[in-house]
């Protein structure tokens, strides 16, 4: 029985120097990269928390949802190849 994961690294906030370390580093371990950094302006944060609030939220669900589905649609493709197990030790 073959099973697969795919890894995908949300890039929220993210230095150019750190991109610049980071991106080719996990690029380079089969590691798919999604840049969602955005500039985080008082519009899309929490005010008075500074976190991020729901329209920073909607911008990396934009930037994420496409990659997303183009990897499960690919994944679908050769699910005819995999047998689904759901029980936890595979018997």
């Amino acid at each position: 029985m073959k099973r697969s994961s795919i890894l995908v690294v949300a890039l929220l906030r993210l230095r150019p120097e750190a991109r610049r370390h980071w991106v080719p580093f996990l690029e380079a371990q089969g590691i798919r990269t999604v840049d969602c950094v955005v500039p985080l302006s008082p519009e899309l944060r929490v005010p008075g928390e500074g976190h991020p609030n729901g329209r920073a939220h909607a911008v990396w669900t934009e930037r994420l949802v496409p990659v997303l589905a183009e990897l499960l649609a690919r994944d679908d493709e050769g699910a005819g190849d995999r047998v689904s197990d759901p029980s936890p030790n595979g018997s």
